[in-house]
């Protein structure tokens, strides 16, 4: 009698406990309010956490950009965006657990197509790789027609002993091509510098800057200039832009 009673003891406790156990709720899972997201170079995005239907401080999460020349997260889980490209969002928690967000920084304006920037090279390999039209060669120079409906006139190439010293783009002369031209060099090239009163667009590589100007001949003009290890555009360099101006008279005349 007492080893059936046990038993039924052992058998109720068994059934309690399991019945106890699958009662217990799981642990509400951590979510990031955007797997992926899309914005533009001057925009940004505050990341929220939920923990099931909870909203939680993204402040708990410690933040990092695989590509902080593409945008930064602050420490309260805000992303601001820099320049086109991509990058991912990693949030972590104290207990390890991780969120992610792929980010994708597109484009304004895509309508304009930059010169071939492979400095040092040689007309034959520009020629190879550029797909405009050629308008003109000379010993020293290369000029392209601009493609219709991208706002360009002309692309220029300037050779020295064979070499690929700088390149230029012949923009429209409008208020809406200025405009548009601005926004497209922004959204690709965020760094600047001043030197001789000069302003040089420069890209995140140190490898060349752009020069913006008006040419009283050729109106508004784009002079891509190859930038030196020393990190200063020097007067011989600055003065490409010059030799670029009157290349572009001798090649669109």
């Amino acid at each position: 009698m007492m080893k059936k009673l046990l038993l039924t003891l052992i058998s109720t406790s068994i059934l309690f406990a399991c019945s106890k156990g699958k009662d217990k709720d799981p642990e509400p899972t951590i979510s990031i309010d955007a797997q992926t997201i899309e914005l533009k170079y001057d925009k940004d995005h505050q990341f929220a956490l939920k923990k099931g239907n909870e909203d939680i401080f993204a402040s708990t999460f410690t933040w990092v950009s695989s590509n902080e020349k593409v945008g930064k997260v602050d420490a309260n889980g805000k992303f601001t965006a820099r320049k086109i490209g991509e990058a991912t969002v990693s949030g972590t928690g104290a207990n390890g657990v991780k969120v992610e967000s792929k980010v994708t920084i597109s484009p304004y304006i895509t309508i304009f197509t930059e010169p071939i920037l492979e400095f040092g090279a040689t007309m034959a390999t520009i020629k190879s790789k550029e797909k405009r039209k050629l308008l003109k060669e000379t010993t020293d120079g290369l000029a392209y027609e601009g493609a219709a409906g991208t706002q360009m006139r002309g692309v220029i190439y300037i050779f020295d002993k064979g070499k690929l010293q700088s390149a230029g783009i012949l923009f429209d002369n409008t208020t809406a091509t200025v405009q548009a031209s601005a926004t497209f060099i922004k959204e690709r090239y965020p760094d600047r510098m001043t030197q001789d009163n000069q302003v040089y667009i420069l890209n995140d590589e140190r490898t060349f800057g752009i020069v913006l100007g008006v040419n009283e001949t050729f109106g508004y003009m784009g002079i891509y200039l190859p930038y030196p290890l020393d990190g200063r555009l020097s007067a011989e360099r600055a003065a490409y832009s010059a030799a670029t101006t009157v290349a572009f008279k001798q090649l669109f005349k």
